[in-house]
């Protein structure tokens, strides 16, 4: 497994100096949810970027737009804690079909006085009774086909998994600017050990599962396994280590979990 092997190259390198006991400041995200119900559908087609999104995935499966519905929707806020010009915060929703043959991920941002539309959209292709994933990214008006593989297995299983549930819990104190004030973080932060929801144990700032930290090293999903690496990457001066941010966005760019579009739209840029 490539996990495994990286991790082994770590332990055995003689020429490796830990940086302390310390646990790198990674992504810290707030937010809240926002009702579904508030979301105009038709407004977020209006948007060049995801009409553009919508046109691409018709020409592998197509329907109607009025059959898209809103299955999450949230305001967020986040930075890269003790990184300059880092903070972000913006409006996401998850639009989808009931099949959940197609789903698409919004994120609308700023960073300053910059704007920025992040989208992924995911179809599923039925052919000769085989299904087909497909995953696009788009950021301006740029698409890009990111995977194209067999609908089955673990792709399947991290596919639905983000249908399991909502990613922010509803705030009725959420406001942006928390993150100025470091004594209200803690407050609105939905999960308490630093982690990002869903169960992980490496992403998010804080969040780690070391095996000399009382941890046992696991893995959820390769998510998870692709911010475990970047956390021994940024652990360790090792010479031979460079671009971790940038190993980091190439190793979640397959994947469709929620959290590698927010580790792509804070690490990435």
């Amino acid at each position: 497994m490539l996990c495994n092997s990286l991790l082994s190259r770590f332990a055995n390198q003689k020429n490796i100096k830990k940086r302390g006991n310390e646990i790198m400041q990674g992504l810290v995200l707030v937010g809240s949810a926002i009702k579904p119900e508030s979301v105009k559908v038709q407004t977020l087609l209006e948007n060049p970027t995801v009409a553009n999104m919508v046109k691409k995935i018709k020409q592998y499966r197509d329907f109607a737009d009025h059959e898209l519905e809103v299955f999450d929707a949230y305001q967020f806020e986040g930075k890269i804690k003790d990184r300059e010009n880092s903070l972000k915060r913006g409006e996401g929703a998850v639009l989808a079909l009931k099949d959940q043959s197609v789903s698409l991920n919004i994120l609308f941002a700023e960073s300053g006085q910059e704007k920025q539309v992040h989208i992924t959209g995911f179809v599923i292709q039925e052919d000769n009774d085989k299904q087909y994933f497909y995953k696009f990214q788009a950021k301006g008006q740029d698409i890009k086909l990111v995977l194209a593989t067999e609908f089955d297995g673990k792709i399947k299983e991290q596919y639905l998994s983000n249908f399991d549930q909502k990613l922010f819990k509803y705030d009725e104190n959420f406001k942006y600017g928390i993150l100025d004030n470091e004594n209200e973080v803690e407050a609105h932060i939905s999960w308490k050990d630093g982690c990002l929801p869903g169960g992980y144990k490496w992403c998010g700032g804080k969040c780690h599962n070391y095996p000399d930290s009382g941890g046992d090293g696991s893995v959820i999903n390769e998510v998870d396994a692709c911010c475990m690496l970047h956390d021994y990457c940024y652990r360790y001066d090792w010479n031979t280590v460079d671009g971790c941010d940038d190993s980091l966005c190439e190793c979640v760019k397959p994947y469709s979990y929620w959290a590698a579009l927010f580790i792509q739209l804070y690490f990435c840029d």
